[in-house]
């Protein structure tokens, strides 16, 4: 008898995905979804070792076949080990180049929630065009103040 629980937490990158490119749909599938890789991961004990799955999964719902990148998570519990589904795409815009050339890796470690160490660029751009208008008010004044004071 396996004490060890598996559970599956779907991640809001995998949401987007699915929603943006296979079906806006996607609240029909979670249940099913998570219920059928907890099921395969608690029978397939050569996977419960691994960090990494991928894995093919037919979506009735779209009529679909996809692509499902699943991690396991660093948050285990004695009895429950947690898998997050991070990424879903559908099974024909999968290749094997892709994976090796390291862009699906680099897709999945994208996250939707902004990095706070990293730089917003439509900020700094906002707060560079502001600070040269500012610049360019005071060059002008200055220029305004040179003519009435010495007449050029």
């Amino acid at each position: 008898m396996d004490l060890l629980i598996h559970k599956i937490n779907i991640t809001d990158e995998a949401k987007f995905d699915y929603e943006t490119s296979i079906s806006p749909n996607f609240c029909f599938i979670q249940k099913d979804l998570k219920e059928q890789l907890q099921f395969y991961i608690q029978q397939n004990k050569k996977i419960q070792n691994k960090i990494y799955l991928r894995l093919k999964f037919f979506d009735e719902i779209s009529n679909n076949y996809l692509m499902l990148f699943i991690r396991k998570s660093f948050q285990n519990f004695s009895t429950m080990r947690i898998w997050n589904v991070v990424g879903i795409c559908k099974y024909d815009d999968w290749n094997e180049d892709f994976e090796e050339e390291g862009y699906i890796k680099s897709w999945l470690d994208t996250t939707l929630a902004p990095n706070p160490n990293e730089e917003d660029w439509v900020e700094v751009l906002r707060f560079r065009l502001v600070e040269e208008e500012r610049l360019r008010k005071i060059d002008e004044e200055e220029q305004q103040k040179n003519v009435r004071l010495f007449g050029y």
